[in-house]
């Protein structure tokens, strides 16, 4: 799949910013530069150790934050990047949001959810 990036807003209590994050599959957590999760009031509540694609491990702190695509809004885990990580939009937040990826058009595509019951 080809990369893109896709422009999100990101909400804090009393001020957003808009950020253009690369989508990526392979991540399951949203990375967003730590000083902009600080700047709009977001916390570190636990930190998590990841392994990269080049193999090095890391270990991030794991916070939450609000985030908006096309007018799709929802509190989403985020990791606390530093300032050489990339900002990655991962597969948690397009679930969350409702959203699967087009490899085509490479841009995000709206699905229904999905809900299924076992027969009693």
């Amino acid at each position: 799949m080809g990369v893109f990036k896709v422009r999100v807003k990101l909400k804090g209590a009393d001020r957003e910013v808009e950020r253009d994050l690369i989508v990526d599959n392979g991540s399951t957590l949203t990375w967003i530069n730590k000083d902009i999760l600080q700047s709009l009031g977001a916390k570190p509540k636990r930190r998590k150790k990841f392994i990269l694609i080049t193999g090095e491990k890391v270990e991030r702190d794991i916070g939450e934050i609000t985030i908006e695509i096309d007018g799709e809004e929802a509190t989403i885990p985020v990791v606390f990047a530093l300032e050489n990580d990339k900002e990655i939009l991962g597969n948690t937040a397009l679930e969350i949001l409702g959203y699967e990826i087009d490899p085509i058009e490479k841009k995000l595509k709206k699905i229904e959810a999905i809900l299924t019951l076992l027969s009693q």
